[in-house]
């Protein structure tokens, strides 16, 4: 895999939905997977080795780091993503993930509920 073209290919993504939206957000989180069980269990099938994930991932924030943006890595555990799940009962999937992502960086007076599936 070359780690850098992926990477490059997520930021143009990233980019054109920052384009899209008119505006540059305060704070582009990203998903932290743990460890090997929670990103193998979260993102069956991908293709992806776990090695290969934290390493797209750690480039991708380099370059939005690079490009003036303020990036934060938002550490996702199996167990505590299982229980939100569960708590507001929805599926796992990537929409989820994000709606986890948003509510683990809100303080905890703004916790957001969660949109149903």
């Amino acid at each position: 895999m070359n780690i850098r073209a992926e990477s490059a290919s997520h930021v143009n993504a990233i980019l054109e939905i920052i384009r899209e939206s008119g505006h540059k957000p305060d704070l582009i989180p990203l998903s932290d997977y743990a460890d090997e069980a929670t990103f193998t269990f979260l993102l069956p099938g991908n293709g992806w080795t776990f090695a290969e994930w934290q390493a797209v991932n750690i480039e991708v924030a380099g370059q939005l780091r690079a490009a003036g943006f303020n990036v934060r890595m938002v550490k996702l555990t199996l167990a505590e993503f299982m229980d939100w799940l569960v708590c507001h009962h929805l599926k796992n999937n990537p929409e989820n993930r994000a709606q986890f992502v948003a509510w683990k960086i809100a303080h905890d007076e703004s916790k957001p509920d969660p949109l149903p599936d």
